[in-house]
């Protein structure tokens, strides 16, 4: 019976990066879809390379 507690922790474990990644993705589209000025401000990676300033 343990094997099955076993594989249903490797699901969940599964299921909770896979969610984690949708979060993380989804913060940054909403980052990236900010001005490039509030985006330089607030230390936003790459900002400059999407404003064309640095």
């Amino acid at each position: 019976m343990s094997g099955h507690g076993s594989a249903l922790a490797v699901l969940y474990e599964s299921v909770r990066i896979y969610r984690e990644s949708l979060r993380r993705k989804h913060s940054e589209r909403v980052l990236n879809g900010l001005p490039a000025r509030l985006r330089k401000d607030i230390g936003w990676p790459d900002s400059g390379r999407f404003s064309g300033t640095d």
